[in-house]
């Protein structure tokens, strides 16, 4: 598994550091990520949409999470992410109502938005982590999501003009340095945060 990019590894530390000084909040914030792992666990299984993403894309190269999470001010968003043809980002936003209470997914509250960017060039700073340069970003609503569905992932159908033999160097990268705090945040950032508060206590 790739490194964690510096950025993500100093804004760790810094958490850490914090943490260790605000256990109570160090708590607070554990057991609200392992409630919105419950609700994308719940989501997966209870919304449409997101197990459409995976049969297209593959269940291995889709990252569900929710966004706004526990906000006060901000409507939640689900988010399913895939990249393919070593080019393209996809991802398919669902604003939802959540209870917090039991830590389950309501349903959606509007409609789904699906956005797919592609990535035309992949170049890395001085301390490796990897930039995307993006080019077209094209945009479906749900009833264009589901004729692409119908139409078994077809980009034609819904005017996409998706290329299959131009993979872009770096992409595979870029895409893990994008998802390994998402992947790996649980041995990367709740594991260390509970030992900081199990010392406290």
């Amino acid at each position: 598994m790739a490194a964690f990019p510096n950025s993500y590894m100093k804004f760790l530390c810094f958490l850490l550091a914090l943490f260790c000084t605000m256990s109570l909040q160090s708590a607070d914030i554990l057991s609200e990520l392992k409630c919105h792992d419950k609700v994308v666990e719940h989501g997966v299984n209870a919304l449409i949409l997101p197990k459409e993403v995976e049969a297209i894309f593959g269940a291995k190269n889709v990252d569900h999470f929710i966004s706004n999470f526990g906000s006060k001010s901000d409507s939640p968003i689900w988010n399913s992410v895939a990249y393919f043809n070593s080019r393209y980002q996809l991802t398919l936003q669902v604003p939802v109502a959540i209870d917090y209470g039991k830590c389950r997914l309501v349903g959606a509250t509007s409609s789904a938005i699906v956005r797919i960017n592609e990535i035309v060039k992949v170049g890395f700073s001085k301390s490796g982590i990897a930039e995307a340069e993006m080019k077209g970003q094209w945009r479906l609503n749900e009833n264009e999501w589901k004729w692409l569905i119908k139409n078994k992932g077809d980009w034609s159908a819904v005017r996409v003009p998706i290329r299959v033999d131009a993979p872009v160097a770096g992409f595979d990268q870029y895409v893990n340095q994008l998802r390994q705090p998402i992947r790996d945040r649980k041995n990367g950032f709740d594991k260390p945060v509970q030992r900081a508060v199990d010392r406290l206590r």
